[in-house]
């Protein structure tokens, strides 16, 4: 079947250029077994792969693993959904072997396989043929089920990386082709489901963070609600109001190359990451600029409406990607505030990590008072900007520079029990520092909106364990937990969680 095909690389990118002729073995629990015979030949100095053709070999110095990967990144992340997928006793047994970075394939090697699951990360993950031992390998585009030939291009943590060369048996329940739209589809490495439909990919995304509850939080099955539908975005193509292209540095060489003014010179690529790779993949960029106002200057100004709202920022600054998805987001957690009828809705409202002003701008209509903190100085002047912008009063609303030692200094005065907190931290969510403070503060109501659930997951479960055994009215319970499909055609998801004290 064809299918579209990741870059094909050089043979002087391969140090081995092996093709298998591997069939994908069914296996039930033989991962124990394969750890026994890949722990002997590790301590025999063996391999399978290099009992066929044994090369002679330099001694070594030994040298030690690096670290595990930081706590909820992607590194992470796909570590421990390797470790599930062959066993957490077989993993840490030939970890002790020193075998975690032993690769049983060679650069440029070939093997057939099964795809088993799909990572959170959006790409497939199949265990190596049997007689490779317990390994891993993570295929881009391929799905759970497909039986794929793949090319090794990386070696890591007990997993290999592999470039898909040929589809033998699709899911043909799930994978249809002819829902691509981009050229560079299989080869850049920016989307990873045009071939999935919408629903799909939905539930995908609401899969990534039921796995990421269970592995980060910590809390028991009984304190997570039920995860809703993922929202869908109302655009699913071309609804980027900002894209970062990639390039590479020149060459030693280029300095020798004689380029005519106004032609590309040929070492330089500009684009987004080849699949699986730090290189760059050379994209005409052309057809994104022709629909929008282009601002290329990092430091100058981008103005859009979100709903009924201006905000303006600067270019090179953070802003959400997605204005088609944003006024439902912005809706739901307007909606989530609200306590229901018969009781008293919240006065005050305080948007941390407030950035440009999205919440609170947004949101002010429905709160008495609302207070903007961020450790950003310049962020603080884009959200006072704003504010004037929409002409909303000094007296409703203000944003102030916190210190990260004493973030809600700037609201001690407000009622904590007719008080809503928004968190919409970055990737790496909240710092111990900020959940204390945020549990001495303990406002009636908080919102997290995370684009990282992982570190969502994590904040949350130490949020709620940290006062499961305070008295009434001060421990804090998740009530709502939701998806929304900010990026489209790719694995990744952003979550709305709702906490309230009980």
């Amino acid at each position: 079947m064809s299918i579209p095909q990741i870059r094909a690389l050089s043979d002087s990118e391969a140090e081995e250029d092996v093709t298998g002729n591997e069939e994908p073995v069914e296996r039930e629990n033989g991962a124990p077994e394969a750890a026994k015979l890949l722990l002997s030949e590790l301590e025999s100095g063996t391999s399978a792969a290099q009992n066929s053709n044994p090369p002679k070999l330099r001694k070594k110095k030994k040298r030690k693993d690096p670290p595990l990967p930081e706590p909820c990144s992607a590194a992470d992340v796909l570590y421990k959904e390797i470790r599930n997928l062959l066993g957490g006793d077989v993993v840490d047994a030939v970890t002790e072997a020193g075998g975690a970075f032993q690769s049983p394939f060679s650069y440029g090697h070939e093997a057939v396989l099964k795809i088993e699951t799909i990572g959170s990360g959006g790409s497939g993950i199949g265990l190596a043929p049997t007689e490779k031992g317990p390994w891993a390998i993570v295929v881009p585009v391929a799905l759970t089920g497909e039986t794929v030939r793949v090319r090794i291009v990386k070696n890591d943590r007990m997993h290999s990386y592999g470039q898909l060369q040929e589809l033998l048996k699709p899911n043909t329940e799930l994978r249809d082709d002819s829902r691509v739209q981009c050229k560079y589809f299989g080869s850049c490495g920016g989307c990873q489901y045009q071939m999935l439909s919408g629903e799909t990919q939905l539930d995908l995304k609401r899969d990534v963070i039921v796995k990421a509850y269970k592995t980060y939080s910590s809390l028991p099955e009984s304190s997570i609600p039920p995860i809703e539908a993922t929202v869908e975005s109302p655009l699913v193509y071309n609804y980027r109001t900002k894209i970062t292209p990639h390039f590479e540095r020149p060459p030693k060489s280029a300095k020798k190359e004689d380029v005519p003014c106004g032609q590309q010179p040929s070492w330089l690529k500009i684009g987004f990451n080849v699949a699986n790779s730090n290189s760059t993949l050379d994209i005409e960029l052309s057809d994104a600029f022709t629909k929008h106002v282009c601002v290329s200057n990092q430091n100058g100004t981008s103005r859009e409406m979100v709903g009924d709202y201006l905000f303006e920022y600067t270019a090179g600054g953070f802003f959400q990607n997605n204005n088609s998805v944003l006024p439902l987001m912005v809706n739901f957690v307007r909606d989530l505030i609200n306590p229901g009828e018969g009781k008293e809705h919240p006065t005050h409202l305080v948007d941390t990590y407030c950035g440009a002003g999205l919440f609170a701008i947004s949101l002010s209509s429905v709160f008495e008072k609302v207070a903007g903190i961020e450790l950003s100085k310049s962020s603080i002047e884009s959200a006072k900007k704003n504010a004037r912008l929409n002409a909303i009063s000094e007296d409703r609303i203000s944003f102030l520079s916190g210190e990260a030692s004493n973030i809600f200094a700037t609201v001690k005065d407000f009622p904590k029990e007719r008080t809503v907190v928004i968190i919409d931290p970055p990737r790496k969510g909240c710092d111990d520092l900020f959940l204390e403070q945020l549990l001495n503060f303990r406002c009636s109501t908080v919102v997290y909106v995370s684009c990282n659930v992982h570190t969502q997951a994590r904040d949350i479960g130490y949020i709620v364990r940290s006062t499961e055994n305070d008295g009434e009215g001060k421990r804090y319970r998740m009530e709502s937990l939701r998806g929304f499909d900010l990026f489209p055609q790719t694995a990744h998801v952003e979550s709305v969680a709702l906490l309230r004290l009980y």
